[in-house]
């Protein structure tokens, strides 16, 4: 795995190799970290905002980097990069009033509203519109202080207040459990190597929950209790305790919005305007309620003063006093006039009272009295209400806290296309943690994934998150008080046309941008349009208005297609044709590969050619090549030309070749005439023999064979006694003997055939042979032959001359005059027919331009194709190892400079210098070393294999492949090179690893290879 450093301007800082230690790590409701562990040659200054990307995220820098110097050519990297997620501790949530950013303020509103207004600040810091509310849970308004609160802190206490979690989805941000897609089946030796069970962190589990209300509006000496209690005295409420031993568990803070109340409506508001003791003047403000039921005087607790909280929707809403996150302003009520009086406060600084200004009590306002004692029907319904509450906690937080951690199998992951997200849900099998069901639907909770292994990842599989320290002291599950009213709340943000939203589950679109989706996504039922992608038809494809025979194609379910007419530009491959009615073809007519020719020809065609005629006209002619023909009627021959199997004649056969005298059936043997005892049997063991000769007009004495064809293979050979002078007579003996006609040996082999090698069935150096063709369709041309019989689909090697009666299944028809060659080896001058230049000049030429320009262009030409990192040394010594401890020699504090580069004293030297106008690498009494990790690893490709003896089958194969290791260096004095890969294994006929060897001073540049 590579991964690449960019600056904050994209411009690339580092490739590096991570080590196996690197990991990425998400977890639900945690940071996004990108771990690298590396070791560079030379230290890279890594600065804020420098990124990478890795698995389609991209990761930042937040803080400044330096790493440790181990020596002077190793610098090691331990760095952690953060992605967006975590980026958003970096802003503040602040509140825009009239242009003014107040980072201090208090909220009371719904969880949609706090959320919006956190998604809003993100997108301020990010400069973006990018990031959009998802879904949202809970719809009572809550109070949240978010006094220097950073966006992180406000997303999780927004979390807990409303008790559920928080998830980014792209830049989607949603406020409910994170749990998505379908549910993915793992358990051990199906995706996991192991499974482990644990408990998560912090996360608190219990049987007997002892809940504790809250104190507000409860007078003991009249209640009983100091605090509001469940229905019939109660004081806990069990839970599994069935299937657990008694584990005790306290709870106060999720109860605290419970307690015996009244919500009432302003009706109506005055003020009056009052003299202070100091004499400034300030407002007063009275507030009436025409439904209040009860005299708030009647109900006093003891050294308690009254109160009143403004709930949302009030321009007093969470303002005033506040007593553990509530929001209050002190009241006096007269019973005479039933009107609440609010006790004026100055909280600023700037002498602004309040209520006061446009921050005043409206009718239609909503508030609670508190620190009064309620009328009883209250405290039974706040009972209930507890009650209510403690069974929805319960139902909430009595959860199975097991984890399951577990090693993802990369290989079951990779061949199964597997896509693990934080949140995903998994059914996880195991009949031993489960027994019974033998599953458990859950889902991932956090993944850490191995950077050089991307699918070999640790996974942690819960219903329950794990729980930071600080929320252990607290543990903070809050915001049960909106059990009532729990569901979505309003819709996600809209993506609209310009956004750069990325699309999820918790998200919407526009109108308009759904309609550019489906556009771009979905083929027009009104316009014309094109697809990107393959598009299937499992049902079929009907085009225009088809009815069968009339107009309209259709292609059905099984593929078969009816066409009014069928156009192919380059080529149609059809496992059979039949054609209903006439046909023409316009082109030529063949088998897949056809050549042309009696010994040499193979498949058939039908092939047009244009002549001159005796006026000097083209005319088109047709011929037709073929193996056999039978035709069961009339043969009408104008013109009829009889080619026979001979050395003789305008074709001629370069092989062996012997006429028959006559064969003796009773010994299996042919003896062949030796003309005067001038010939000698030129045949041997294996050789296949083929006959094809004239057979004279049609008669009863040839069966009416016009020509005679028969073949047959050698199973011996030898000459006759020499004593026989000129009647001697040389013998062959025979075996799978064939002939055209079905006709035994001793009724086909007559006096005068003659014997033709064509292919010998085991030895490979008579397998060839050679023919000169020149009269005859596309003529004239020279063939070399080899394997005739024994590798029928690639027995021509090679043709010289007229190439077009040759159609060869890569190059089509081959036209005019040529070679066609397996292998060519040549030496002498070439030339380009069109421009009659000499290619040797003309690649000579072009060697010439490219040395010119070889030093700017050395680096594009070779870094690719090297198996080294930063080979030629053109611009760094980035990926070596340098030893290097030359002290530089300098003149009144500035370096001493000669011939343009820096003078240094003697000592190991390994640095880029310039020599003849590009970087070199100067190197003295020292070495350079380049790490394994760094070195591209060798592969194989494919090699062909020529036919070899007694195989005549050529293939391209798979070999692996050979390092070459080559040097080009410009030694100033005698000395020794040593050049390899230390602790690496050489084969046989390789030069040993690492090599040495003898060095001697030049004034030209050597290479070593």
């Amino acid at each position: 795995m590579l991964i690449k450093i960019y600056d904050k301007t994209g411009i690339l800082k580092a490739e590096l190799s991570p080590e196996n230690s690197s990991t990425q790590v998400k977890e639900i409701q945690g940071d996004n970290v990108l771990s690298l562990s590396f070791t560079l040659p030379r230290h890279i200054a890594l600065d804020v905002d420098d990124y990478a990307d890795f698995m389609w995220e991209r990761y930042w820098l937040t803080k400044q980097y330096r790493p440790k110097q181990k020596s002077t050519g190793e610098w090691i990297y331990n760095l952690k990069m953060y992605g967006v997620e975590s980026l958003i501790k970096n802003f503040l949530v602040i509140k825009s009033v009239d242009g003014d950013n107040e980072p201090v303020f208090t909220l009371t509103a719904s969880p949609r509203e706090h959320l919006a207004l956190i998604v809003k600040c993100i997108n301020d810091g990010f400069g973006t519109n990018d990031w959009k509310v998802g879904i949202v849970e809970g719809v009572d308004n809550i109070v949240i202080d978010y006094r220097g609160k950073y966006c992180d802190e406000a997303l999780r206490e927004l979390a807990e207040k409303v008790g559920v979690e928080y998830w980014g989805e792209g830049t989607t941000v949603n406020l409910c459990r994170c749990e998505h897609g379908e549910p993915l089946t793992l358990g051990y030796d199906k995706g996991l190597t192991s499974l482990d069970c644990g408990d998560a962190d912090n996360v608190k589990f219990y049987t007997r929950l002892f809940p504790v209300g809250s104190s507000k509006n409860i007078d003991q000496t009249k209640y009983g209790s100091s605090r509001l209690r469940l229905p019939g005295g109660q004081r806990y409420v069990e839970v599994n305790a069935d299937k657990y031993s008694r584990v005790d568990h306290y709870e106060e803070a999720a109860f605290s919005g419970i307690y015996p109340h009244y919500t009432g409506t302003v009706s109506s508001v005055r003020s009056e305007e009052l003299t202070g003791e100091d004499g400034n003047k300030f407002t007063v403000y009275y507030f009436k309620d025409n439904n209040l039921p009860f005299d708030p005087n009647q109900y006093e607790i003891g050294g308690l003063v009254k109160r009143v909280s403004f709930q949302e929707g009030s321009e007093l809403a969470g303002l005033g006093n506040e007593d553990n996150g509530t929001y209050y302003f002190e009241v006096n009520f007269d019973s005479a006039t039933r009107e609440f009086e609010i006790i004026t406060i100055w909280p600023y600084d700037d002498g602004t009272q309040l209520p006061g200004t446009t921050l005043v009590p409206k009718p239609g306002d909503r508030y609670i009295p508190w620190n009064i004692r309620m009328p009883d029907e209250y405290y039974r319904r706040a009972e209930a209400e507890l009650l209510d509450a403690v069974n929805k906690y319960n139902a909430d937080h009595a959860l199975d806290v097991a984890v399951y951690k577990a090693p993802t199998d990369h290989v079951w992951i990779e061949q199964n296309n597997i896509v693990l997200t934080v949140g995903r849900r998994v059914r996880l099998e195991s009949e031993k943690y489960f027994p019974g069901p033998g599953y458990r639907d859950s889902r991932i909770t956090k993944i850490t994934r191995k950077v050089n292994l991307p699918s070999q990842m640790d996974l942690e599989i819960s219903d329950a998150l794990s729980r930071r320290t600080l929320d252990k002291v607290r543990d903070n599950i809050t915001g049960i008080k909106n059990y009532v009213e729990s569901g979505k709340a309003g819709l996600p943000d809209i993506i609209g046309t310009g956004d750069n939203t990325p699309f999820t589950d918790t998200n919407i679109l526009s109108a308009l941008r759904t309609i550019k989706e489906i556009a771009k996504r979905a083929l027009s039922r009104l316009h014309d349009d094109e697809a990107a992608g393959l598009i299937k038809f499992l049902a079929g494809l009907e085009v225009g208005t088809y009815k069968e025979g009339l107009s309209g194609a259709k292609i059905d379910a099984d593929g078969n297609a009816i066409f009014g007419e069928l156009l192919t530009w380059l080529k149609a491959t059809l496992a059979q044709l039949q054609v209903n009615g006439a046909s023409e073809f316009r082109g030529q007519l063949s088998s897949e590969d056809f050549i042309s020719g009696f010994i040499g020809g193979k498949g058939w065609s039908i092939f047009k050619r244009e002549v001159l005629n005796a006026l000097g006209i083209p005319e088109t002619k047709y011929t037709a090549e073929f193996d056999d023909i039978v035709i069961r009627g009339t043969l009408r021959v104008f013109t009829m030309v009889i080619s026979q199997l001979l050395g003789e004649n305008d074709n001629r056969i370069f092989t062996g070749m012997m006429e028959v005298d006559h064969y003796d059936p009773a010994t299996g043997r042919v003896y062949l005439q030796t003309h005067d005892g001038k010939f000698y049997n030129p045949f041997r063991k294996d050789d296949y023999i083929m006959v094809q000769q004239y057979n004279g007009m049609p008669s009863g004495e040839n069966d009416h064979y016009i020509t005679k064809h028969y073949e047959l293979i050698i199973t011996d050979a030898g000459c006759g006694d020499q004593s026989d002078g000129e009647d001697r007579l040389d013998w062959v003996e025979l075996k799978n003997f064939v002939s055209a006609d079905g006709r035994a040996a001793a009724d086909v082999i007559s006096k005068g055939d003659t014997f033709t090698r064509v292919d010998n069935a085991t030895d490979a150096d008579r397998k060839g042979l050679i023919q000169i063709i020149t009269v005859g369709t596309a003529t004239p041309y020279m063939d070399i032959v080899y394997g005739m019989k024994t590798d029928p689909d690639n027995y021509l090697k090679g043709r010289l001359g007229n190439l077009q009666g040759i159609h060869h299944h890569l190059f089509g028809w081959l036209d005019g005059f040529g070679e066609l060659l397996t292998n060519l080896y040549a030496v002498g001058d070439f030339r380009l027919r069109r421009t009659g230049e000499s290619i040797d000049a003309k690649i000579e030429m072009l060697k010439a331009m490219f040395a010119t320009r070889y030093s700017n262009l050395r680096y594009e030409l070779t870094e690719d194709d090297n198996y080294l990192r930063n080979a030629t040394f053109d611009e760094t010594m980035d990926g070596w190892t340098v030893q290097d401890d030359g002290k530089v020699i300098t003149s009144n504090g500035k370096a001493l400079l000669m011939n343009g580069n820096t003078y240094v004293a003697d000592g190991r030297i390994a640095g880029i210098e310039q020599l003849d106008g590009r970087n070199v690498l100067h190197i003295k009494k020292s070495m350079i070393r380049q790490a394994n990790a760094l070195i591209r690893k060798p592969g194989t490709h494919k090699e062909y294999v020529p036919p070899a003896h007694n195989d005549m089958t050529d293939q391209w194969v798979d070999v692996k492949d050979t390092l070459y290791m080559s040097i080009c260096f410009f030694a100033k004095s005698d000395g020794t090179l040593t050049i390899g890969m230390s602790g690496a294994t050489s084969e046989p006929g390789s030069l040993p690893v690492p090599a040495t060897v003898a060095v001697t001073s030049s004034m030209e540049w050597q290479d070593l290879q």
